[in-house]
C-alpha cells in the first residue's frame, strides 16, 4: 500500500509496481461492508414479513360446504362409507 498513489488525479502504483493486491483489498472491503449491509436487510424484512403472516378460517372449503347435505369429501366406496375431511 506504500507504493500507491495519486498520480494526475488518479490511483495508480508507482512506476515499476504493481497495484493488483491494493484494488482486490479495496474491492474486498467494499463487498464485506455492502454484504453485511444488506445481510441485516434482508434478515428485518424477512423478520418483518413473517411477523405479519396472518390466517383466516372459513366454515367453507373451497366450493363446497362440508356440513352441506352433498358434502363431496363424504362419499361412499364398495359400500363402505369414506370421508376425505381429514385432507383439509
Amino acid at each position: 500500500m506504500k507504493v500507491f498513489i495519486w498520480k494526475n488525479g488518479r490511483p495508480e502504483a508507482q512506476s515499476g509496481y504493481n497495484d493488483d493486491l491494493v484494488m482486490s483489498f479495496g474491492i474486498a472491503m467494499y463487498l464485506r461492508d455492502t454484504s453485511l449491509k444488506f445481510k441485516q436487510q434482508s434478515l428485518d424484512l424477512t423478520r418483518n414479513m413473517l411477523n405479519n403472516i396472518t390466517s383466516t378460517r372459513n366454515s367453507s372449503l373451497g366450493a363446497y360446504n362440508t356440513a352441506g347435505p352433498n358434502n363431496p369429501y363424504n362419499f361412499s366406496v364398495n359400500g363402505q362409507p369414506e370421508d376425505l375431511n381429514w385432507l383439509f
